[in-house]
């Protein structure tokens, strides 16, 4: 038995991947051409899924600004909705938090009492200050968050300060709220944090959904937790419809993302099961001689995946390469890495699979068949 296939049989790691090696470089042609067939698959793939992946989060992300999540209710002060709604609403499944916000009253700075420049102050009730862009722990009693214009109309110079109201209630303003855009109240406005448990009215309520998926859901659920004697007093209003379209933009830019990838990969499968066929055809003899040592079958469809899995790894280096040079020549935006990743792993499947008919036709060479071809 000759010393290669000896230690092949051993099931030595090493020897399987040097053998492999020495029969990749032995057969410069073929294994050039699997290379750049590897590297244009991984080229197509980038340039064309790839850039549709970016296109569709960059769409995504554009009606997403649009706030695709929220729900808003609005209502008077003696419509009958009240502060523990916003507990109740945070618990629904599919909701990430929620916010209420009471009837406005007039306040002015503290230091300024006399000032004519007023803001509205609003009695806050929400599941967590992530609502209004603050973190850290709930507000102390007497703390209270300004928008950027009330402390513009207050004159805090360091967005701190002190604001009375017309009742004389006071609030040390803290911090600054970022007031989500569903509300729009549009007006400066300070925001005092209170427990959203009593039976407080409120003015308006915004819940905001995890996904838009759960948009719809959360519409069905709230309806029959808001329940009034006037319905003329209360309009909801939600991001249902802008949900519904980013569903479908998301749906239809994914088929199309996967049919090209699918008919991209399909066509390399094609490409290496050819090379490799035709290399099967012209090393028939050697792989007699090889049966004849006392190589497997086994043995053989292991070396002929192996050298695949080489040339693969190869041919990805070469492609994502190009793709970056290529990327950065004409300007083009391309998916992060996990994109890539996900290339790699589904063109070396793909290299594999189109190879398994070739090694399956290598180890079924017939050892004294091939010995006496001339």
């Amino acid at each position: 038995m000759r010393p290669d296939c000896q230690a092949l049989s051993d099931a030595q790691p090493i020897a399987y991947l040097r053998e492999a090696f020495a029969s990749a470089r032995s057969q410069t042609t073929a294994s050039a051409l699997v290379i750049l067939v590897l590297a244009g698959l991984v080229v197509a793939v980038s340039l064309t899924t790839g850039r549709a992946a970016a296109a569709q989060r960059q769409i995504l992300a554009v009606i997403d600004d649009e706030d695709t999540r929220s729900i808003m209710i609005r209502a008077t002060v003696d419509a009958g909705v009240a502060a523990h709604l916003v507990t109740d609403a945070a618990a629904l499944s599919g909701a990430s938090w929620a916010l209420g916000v009471g009837p406005a009253r007039d306040g002015v700075n503290a230091r300024r009492l006399g000032d004519v420049a007023a803001v509205g102050v609003r009695a806050m009730y929400a599941s967590s200050l992530q609502a209004i862009g603050v973190s850290g722990p709930p507000a102390v009693p007497g703390a209270a968050y300004a928008n950027r214009e009330a402390e513009r109309v207050l004159g805090f110079i360091d967005g701190v300060g002190g604001v009375t109201t017309t009742d004389g209630t006071s609030f040390s303003v803290v911090g600054r709220a970022e007031i989500p855009p569903a509300i729009d109240l549009s007006e400066p406005l300070v925001l005092a944090p209170v427990s959203p448990a009593g039976s407080q009215p409120l003015t308006a309520l915004l819940v905001r959904a995890r996904t838009p998926a759960d948009v719809a859901p959360l519409m069905r659920a709230l309806s029959r937790m808001v329940t009034v004697d006037d319905p003329s007093k209360v309009t909801v209003e939600s991001s249902a419809r802008l949900a519904a379209l980013r569903a479908d933009v998301d749906a239809n830019l994914t088929s199309y993302g996967r049919s090209l990838l699918l008919l991209i990969l399909t066509s390399g499968v094609g490409l290496v099961t050819i090379i490799l066929s035709a290399l099967v055809f012209l090393r028939r003899r050697d792989f007699g001689r090889r049966r004849a040592l006392g190589a497997t079958r086994g043995m053989i469809v292991g070396l002929l995946l192996l050298q695949v899995a080489l040339l693969s790894v190869a041919g990805l280096a070469l492609g994502a390469a190009t793709t970056v040079i290529v990327a950065r020549l004409r300007g083009l935006v391309l998916p992060g890495a996990d994109f890539f990743a996900a290339v790699g792993v589904l063109t070396l499947v793909a290299a594999l699979t189109g190879a398994v008919i070739p090694a399956a036709l290598a180890a079924r060479r017939e050892p004294l068949k091939e010995l006496r071809t001339p």
